[in-house]
């Protein structure tokens, strides 16, 4: 059987990435959880069109407990982005505990067909001081 090296998929900035929206919900007296609702616009900066195939969330709560979500499209969407397109979407998470940390990163492919990974997205830290 013949060596196979895996390549990394290298990290591309043809996104811009900005997050337009995000609001909090407080768990009531009965308990619940708390529910991260937020709004992000993708827009490609770059001169090449590319594919959104997915996304990776890091998300983590004041007791160091982290969850990794990996999801194939957004919100089953594959958009594909000319130069200059922008794609929007809107979503939510929900912790059990104090939320300190969203990060998230999306994967595709370029007008080669090459994949790419965008470089972290990590959620102002303003996001959770409500939570306070």
């Amino acid at each position: 059987m013949d060596n196979i090296k895996s390549q990394p998929i290298p990290t591309e900035d043809y996104l811009d990435i900005q997050l337009t929206m995000a609001g909090i919900r407080l768990p009531d007296s009965s308990g619940g959880s708390y529910q991260i609702a937020f709004r992000i616009l993708l827009s490609n900066t770059s001169e090449r069109t590319v594919r959104l195939l997915g996304r990776k969330w890091i998300l983590r709560d004041q007791t160091g407990r982290t969850r990794l979500i990996e999801a194939d499209g957004i919100f089953n969407q594959h958009p594909l982005l000319q130069p200059g397109d922008v794609f929007a979407y809107t979503g939510r998470h929900t912790f059990t505990e104090l939320p300190t940390h969203m990060e998230v990163m999306f994967f595709g492919l370029n007008q080669a067909g090459l994949p790419f990974i965008s470089p972290s997205f990590i959620f102002p830290k303003k996001t959770y001081q409500a939570c306070k």
